[in-house]
């Protein structure tokens, strides 16, 4: 899962609407996972097979935070945990969600990165052009979407300096927040950093 356009952003979108219930199962699952591991409780846990065929069971969390605790890394290997996985997957049978363990893999998408995402896609050119205008005494020339951050584009590195010491980039920073908001459908910049980077031409 990592646009819009995926329907499983699409279904995960009409749970959070209340447009579509999820199974017990499912909602057990996700309640169970959600407490073991200390992360909000996950949006949706369904099979869902690769391209390829390979059995997979798709767990919808919240943030690419809660994504990177079922992964491990060490100065040579980066990979799932082996054993969160086994352990998630025995409980996805326990409650009904699959019939057997045997092949199967637990993948893990972030969904508030996408709504970030979406929300950003979703704010009109004209309130784009709107804060360059308020901000071009200062050099400010470029926003551009980057999936689930921005960039804010100076004229000239003396510029991004300047409204980096003068407290300009703060007020950039806060003016763009305000004009995404609107078009936060699910409230995830409540508890998430909108990104933006700032540089020069």
């Amino acid at each position: 899962m990592q646009l819009p356009s995926d329907p499983l952003y699409q279904q995960c979108c009409a749970i959070l609407r209340g447009e579509q219930d999820i199974t017990a199962s499912e909602e057990q699952f996700c309640d169970w996972l959600g407490m073991e591991f200390g992360i909000a409780t996950p949006i949706s846990a369904v099979s869902d097979p690769t391209p390829d065929g390979r059995d997979r069971l798709h767990v919808v969390l919240r943030t690419r935070a809660d994504a990177e605790g079922f992964y491990t890394e060490t100065a040579e290997f980066y990979g799932r945990d082996e054993e969160k996985q086994d352990a998630v997957l025995r409980k996805a049978r326990e409650c009904g969600l699959l019939k057997s363990t045997d092949g199967w893999f637990v993948a893990w998408s972030a969904f508030d990165p996408i709504a970030i995402h979406d929300a950003l896609t979703r704010v009109p050119d004209r309130k784009r052009k709107q804060v360059l205008k308020a901000f071009s005494s200062a050099g400010l020339s470029v926003i551009k979407s980057q999936f689930a951050g921005t960039i804010m584009m100076f004229q000239t590195e003396a510029q991004r300096l300047a409204a980096e010491k003068n407290g300009v980039q703060a007020q950039i920073a806060e003016r763009w927040r305000e004009e995404v908001l609107p078009f936060d459908e699910f409230g995830v910049l409540a508890t998430n950093e909108l990104e933006i980077l700032f540089d020069s031409k």
